[in-house]
């Protein structure tokens, strides 16, 4: 639709406020550096990133990355290595971007969808500065969220001008656009179910025609679906009995639902690490309780909805359609977490935007100038609360101290803030917490292990071996206890104890470095040589 001067006039100060709020409500992710979640494994560890070499690409698409398929993301890493190596500060201006690019996508996007600027515009606003899209920017490693929304709106945005100019390039496009999105996150398989819901929005009809031409979209999310659950079967994220948790924890998807819809309305005690759905603090929301009467009344709802309410189901489809990956139906990865909303929210914000401007059309002027007064503030609320979020992001002893203060007696937290304590030399403080994580789960092998890591590290080889012992009575196979003890043993010239561990941590499929076999053999074969000589 051609656009007067003044509506494009109008359209620029849009775009120029939703860059200068998202940017003055963001710009502290920029100080920020690394953390001890994942981005040592994805960036700062990660060897993939370290070449742009064709056959490090290769190998990029080629391989999992801790059983992840994410090939686009772990590139984007690369890109970023090559110019800046490993300044946090390149990254997370990246990460920032990235955003920024999102926010104009979705604001374009519902331009085409609604021609309306002022639902474009509020529901943009929403989705820039809300307090649960802050894991996405803040955290490096989240980099897979902003890529694989990015390619998912570009494709919507495509698909939508293949409808109205029925070009084929423009399909083409669509599918290429879909792949990148897969490339970057699997969750994107949700497409072609999101472009059917626009097609309904737009004609209020279903054609043949409108599922035929996603019978390739449906191809590839299958695909990139079963890649995806074969990668986190690799590392152990898939839950044992996983057909019996879908039948028997129906339950667990509605409560992370509910939970979500709470966090959106009230976005205050957020966490980078929420505990498991069934253990929840039911005061993290009222409505748990309810979950049968709300889904039944939501069902009621929707079956006498009329058609011209096709917004709102538009809105609440877009919503439950991207959410369904995340919401451990199948219980794979982990349960709860902000940055699974971030391209769902997209569906619910536009269906606030939608309410605001009809109940200011029907109010009369003094609720008008109510209603305008409390969305800024809303607005203004959200981004205080987000540009305080993004600080908590700043290392590891920020964020895993944020989140023990809101969950104190969950001992994986103490565990992560310890492993930073340790990497940082803080030995005490890392101690402190390891002991803390102990006192909470006595038999958490992954603490233990930690701990006789931090003990010999500082000389106490005897603490560490009663450690490492005390992993391998809980959990015979844990092969990396083996190889940590084996240098235990080394240490205290052990050298025959040190040989048995070693292979035994071979033995369970874990590389073990052909140099440290080699000496503790040499060791050995000396110190045999000098007994019989004494002999």
């Amino acid at each position: 639709m051609q656009k007067s001067f003044k509506q494009r006039q109008f359209i620029i100060i849009s775009i120029f406020l939703i860059l200068i709020i998202t940017i003055l409500t963001l710009y502290p992710c920029l100080h920020n550096g690394f953390t001890n979640w994942d981005d040592n494994e994805y960036v700062v560890g990660n060897t993939q990133i370290r070449s742009l070499a064709v056959k490090s690409i290769l190998k990029i698409f080629t391989t999992y990355c801790y059983g992840s398929y994410m090939p686009l993301s772990i590139l984007s890493f690369a890109l970023n290595y090559r110019s800046a190596h490993l300044s946090p500060f390149a990254y997370h201006m990246t990460n920032l971007v990235l955003h920024l690019i999102n926010c104009l996508l979705v604001f374009y996007l519902f331009m085409l969808l609604t021609d309306d600027l002022g639902i474009s515009f509020l529901t943009t606003i929403l989705f820039a500065v809300h307090p649960l899209h802050i894991e996405s920017v803040a955290w490096v490693s989240a980099r897979k969220e902003l890529l694989f929304t990015l390619f998912f709106l570009a494709g919507i945005i495509l698909y939508l001008y293949y409808q109205k100019i029925r070009s084929k390039k423009f399909y083409y496009l669509t599918v290429i656009f879909f792949v990148l999105s897969l490339l970057s996150k699997p969750t994107a398989i949700t497409l072609p179910f999101v472009l059917l819901i626009i097609d309904y929005f737009l004609y209020q009809r279903f054609d043949k025609n409108f599922v035929v031409n996603k019978i390739p979209l449906f191809v590839l999310s299958v695909i990139f679906a079963i890649i995806a659950f074969f990668g986190q079967q690799t590392v152990g994220a898939v839950r044992h009995n996983i057909l019996s948790a879908i039948f028997h924890n129906i339950i667990s998807p509605l409560r992370i639902v509910v939970f979500y819809l709470y966090k959106t309305i009230m976005p205050v005690r957020l966490s980078c690490f929420y505990p498991a759905p069934s253990e929840l603090p039911r005061w993290e929301s009222p409505f748990f309780s309810f979950i049968p009467v709300i889904i039944v009344l939501l069902i009621i709802f929707g079956l006498f909805l009329k058609r011209d309410n096709k917004k709102l189901i538009f809105g609440s489809l877009f919503f439950a359609i991207t959410i369904l990956p995340v919401i451990q139906i199948i219980p794979v990865g982990q349960p709860i977490a902000d940055r699974y909303t971030y391209l769902p929210l997209i569906g619910l914000f536009y269906i606030i935007a939608e309410a605001w401007y009809y109940l200011k059309a029907k109010a009369i002027r003094p609720f008008k100038i109510i209603l305008t007064i409390l969305i800024i503030a809303v607005i203004c609320l959200l981004s205080f609360l987000s540009n305080k979020r993004c600080r908590v992001w700043k290392d590891g002893i920020t964020l895993w101290s944020d989140a023990i203060k809101k969950y104190p007696s969950m001992a994986r937290l103490y565990n992560n803030r310890g492993i930073y304590y340790a990497q940082i030399h803080q030995y005490n403080n890392a101690l402190s917490d390891f002991n803390r994580a102990l006192s909470l789960d006595t038999n958490f092998t992954a603490v233990y292990n930690n701990r006789g890591s931090l003990y010999a590290s500082v000389g106490e080889f005897d603490k560490a071996i009663a450690d490492f012992t005390r992993v391998l009575k809980i959990d015979p196979g844990f092969a990396d206890a083996y190889y940590n003890r084996a240098i235990a043993y080394f240490m205290k010239k052990e050298f025959e104890r040190a040989l048995q561990d070693l292979i035994k941590c071979k033995k369970l499929g874990s590389e073990v470095p052909q140099e440290f076999l080699n000496e503790i053999q040499k060791k050995l074969k000396r110190k045999n040589a000098s007994s019989n000589l004494q002999k």
